[in-house]
């Protein structure tokens, strides 16, 4: 019986499903525990989770997910822990939330020490900018490897 909230589970992309209620109304971020482990997905609606997803919910003011999200993803993805095939195909690897406990980042603080919120958003800028120059690329490089030339 699907509902209007979203379910995420260990899928990296998309909702599981959709039932009538949820668990989570604030914005967090949450990361795949098994499978395509360690990659994070930011939430700005309610929605629930199965046991194949972490949730990470900000316990201080002042903190931007999408710069959380650049930071800590690469971090996770270093930590997963399982199988994984050539080119990361066929993988399937584990993080799970005891593997965390002993992660920091940093977190940028203006010159009182107080949470510098415009900074991480500046960062989480360029961020954004250097994967989106990743993926024009990734996609000219495919365009360029498929040309098919005839004379």
């Amino acid at each position: 019986h699907p509902g209007e909230y979203p379910v995420y589970s260990g899928n990296t992309v998309g909702a599981f499903a959709h039932i009538e209620s949820y668990d989570y109304d604030i914005p967090c971020l949450s990361w795949a525990i098994d499978g395509l482990a360690g990659y994070i997905m930011t939430h700005n609606e309610s929605f629930s989770a199965t046991n194949h997803r972490g949730v990470l919910v900000p316990k201080v003011d002042g903190i931007d997910l999408q710069y959380i999200r650049y930071v800590l993803e690469p971090i996770f993805r270093e930590l997963k822990m399982g199988r994984a095939g050539d080119n990361g195909e066929n993988e399937y690897t584990s993080l799970p939330p005891f593997m965390l406990k002993d992660i920091e980042v940093g977190i940028p603080v203006d010159e009182t020490g107080k949470i510098n919120i415009n900074m991480q958003r500046e960062i989480a800028t360029k961020y954004l900018a250097i994967e989106q120059y990743r993926r024009d690329i990734l996609a000219n490089l495919d365009t360029l490897l498929n040309q098919r030339i005839d004379y």
